[in-house]
């Protein structure tokens, strides 16, 4: 009686399970119509009894995956040798579960998968009858799930341990790879969030909403993409779909919140303010959510234009840098040559220059003569991170940035140099920041060159090893030229002060013409041909410096010649006195 009872009270619980289960209760397939009656399960081995339950809360479960995708078999069929017939056991090579065949089994419906699955390691040590994961080793076989962060960690430090010393780091690389998806899917939510108060706003949302469809692509295809267990590039692709779901936030938010931004926004396309804002929608500024008002000041909670423009001004060249400071805290500029520069020349001119200098070539060569500022490099709406390629301080375009105007002449030797060549051919190479640094802009001496130059010249890798040496030989000869030059010039002004002296002038003048060459043929990194300059500049101040010690001398030598004259003719005419 009581058995009775039991039996009754499973087939009303399963009863139950399936009425509330919508794809089970569609589901016309002798697979599950067999496998959910209670007496088939209570007569299968202890091991086995979870199988059904475990498929029915699976993702397969919920997506009416049923057994026949993967096992084989006739689900048209209820009679028990009909509905099985082609099914092997797993353990038979020739089943399509057995585990070096899931891969492709799986692949069937998951192709995006099993296409980077391929490219992995794990997929050759598994052909090549290796220890290797396969697809039901992380996901499960009948309770197939998508796995969580800390899933994932056990799994791999199943084979990538301390003990087996097989890449212990991975179980935590994995694990934080996979919970920047969850990062990202907040991202985009919030994201999403801000659009829709930008559009009940009616704020012309567009822009944000491309930024954030970039996101959406790259979650859309991270399932994929995690299978061929290239972490740090995978952690890459997420990293750049949670900059994009940021973005559009920062854009949309902007465009809800900030009354430049949303005005602005609406101004004819052919208007500069609106090519202003344009720009800045391209901007790394909007990444951290910096709109006009942070630079220009102004009131950007207020609707009313005249209200929201009260206070707002356009930063002059000597405040821009004191100006970016309050948000980017670095010295270095204040102790470059650059911020040097700018103070000489703002104490000998009168009048300040405008901002936002680098916006194009034609207002680079109209550029003032004095010291760069943060936007002559970075540029003022348009500002773009350093890894951007369309930067102007991008690694391949910061030759242009420093050359185009300030350093024309260094600019073109480099043109001219093996390193230029390499660099444009997307090969290692040194650029401008290498050598002289980004903000703390400084002249190299000789042994900073020496160090510099064994990054790559060094006998390891057989790249020209006498170069550091032969780069710090030229460079000492440089500061050696320097001061032949210093002590021509203090003799030129001494001379100066008695007459004048216009052969020696020129001769100096010409000496430090051929050592400005000497330091722009530096860039073309043609050592024997600076040496060759150097030398001659040093030949040049000497001649200078004789020239002109030899013209403040000239009237002692005609007085001792007419001293010794007289003297000469003394003793003659005493000679002849005495006779």
């Amino acid at each position: 009686m009581l058995q009775h009872k039991f039996k009754f009270f499973l087939i009303t619980i399963a009863f139950l399970i399936f009425w509330n289960n919508p794809v089970l209760a569609q589901v016309e397939n002798s697979c599950v119509d067999c496998h959910k009656k209670p007496e088939i399960i209570s007569s299968l081995p202890a091991l086995e009894q979870n199988i059904f339950e475990d498929w029915r809360i699976s993702v397969h479960g919920s997506k009416g995956i049923t057994c026949e995708k993967c096992m084989g078999g006739n689900p048209t069929k209820f009679a028990k040798e009909a509905a099985h017939e082609g099914i092997k056991n797993s353990s038979n090579p020739k089943s399509p579960v057995y585990y070096k065949n899931l891969p492709e089994t799986c692949g069937e419906c998951h192709s995006g998968v099993y296409k980077k699955f391929t490219q992995s390691r794990h997929y050759q040590r598994l052909k090549a009858n290796e220890l290797a994961p396969e697809c039901s080793t992380c996901h499960g076989s009948h309770n197939v799930a998508l796995v969580e962060p800390l899933e994932i960690s056990k799994k791999c430090s199943l084979c990538h341990n301390i003990e087996t010393r097989i890449m212990p780091s991975i179980p935590r690389e994995a694990e934080g790879a996979l919970a920047i998806i969850k990062q990202v899917k907040n991202a985009v939510l919030k994201a999403e969030s801000a659009i829709e108060v930008a559009r009940e706003k009616r704020r012309d949302t567009t822009k944000a909403e491309v930024v954030l469809q970039e996101a959406k692509s790259i979650l859309g295809v991270s399932g994929d993409s995690w299978h061929d267990f290239e972490i740090y590039a995978f952690k890459e692709e997420l990293v750049n779909a949670l900059y994009y779901a940021d973005r559009a936030y920062n854009l949309a938010s902007a465009l809800a919140e900030n009354s430049c931004v949303s005005c602005h926004s609406t101004l004819p396309r052919n208007t500069t303010t609106y090519e202003k804002y344009s720009e800045w929608l391209d901007s790394s500024h909007v990444d951290k959510g910096i709109a006009c008002d942070s630079c220009h000041r102004g009131k950007a909670d207020n609707e009313s234009l005249r209200i929201a423009h009260q206070g707002m001004s356009i930063p002059n060249t000597v405040d821009i840098p004191t100006m970016c400071w309050n948000c980017h805290k670095n010295h270095q500029y204040f102790e470059s040559k650059h911020w040097k520069k700018l103070l000489q020349t703002l104490e000998t001119e009168s009048k300040k220059f405008p901002h936002g200098v680098y916006q194009d070539k034609i207002e680079l060569e109209k550029q003032p003569l004095t010291g760069p500022e943060c936007a002559t490099c970075h540029g003022s709406h348009d500002i773009k991170g350093t890894r951007n390629p369309e930067s102007p301080v991008y690694y391949k375009n910061i030759l242009k940035t420093c050359g185009l105007v300030c350093h024309k002449n260094e600019y073109n030797k480099f043109m001219q140099s093996k390193h230029y060549v390499k660099l444009k051919a997307d090969k290692l190479a040194p650029e401008c920041v290498t050598c002289h640094g980004s903000m703390a802009i400084s002249v190299l001496n000789a042994s900073g060159v020496s160090n510099f130059c064994s990054m790559c010249h060094n006998k390891e890798m057989g790249i020209y090893p006498n170069i550091p040496k032969d780069a710090e030989n030229t460079m000492l000869l440089l500061a050696r030229v320097g001061g032949v030059l210093d002590a021509a010039q203090n003799s030129v002004n001494i001379a100066k002060k008695e007459r004048e002296i216009r052969k020696a002038e020129d001769t100096l003048r010409n000496a430090r013409n051929m050592l400005a060459e000497a330091k722009g043929s530096w860039h073309g990194f043609n050592i024997t041909a600076v040496g060759e300059e150097l030398n001659e500049a040093a030949a040049l101040g000497r001649l200078a410096k004789e020239e002109a010690e030899g013209t403040v001398s000239s009237p002692l030598k005609y007085i001792l010649v007419i001293l010794i004259f007289f003297i000469v003719v003394y003793f003659i005419l005493r000679k002849i006195y005495k006779q």
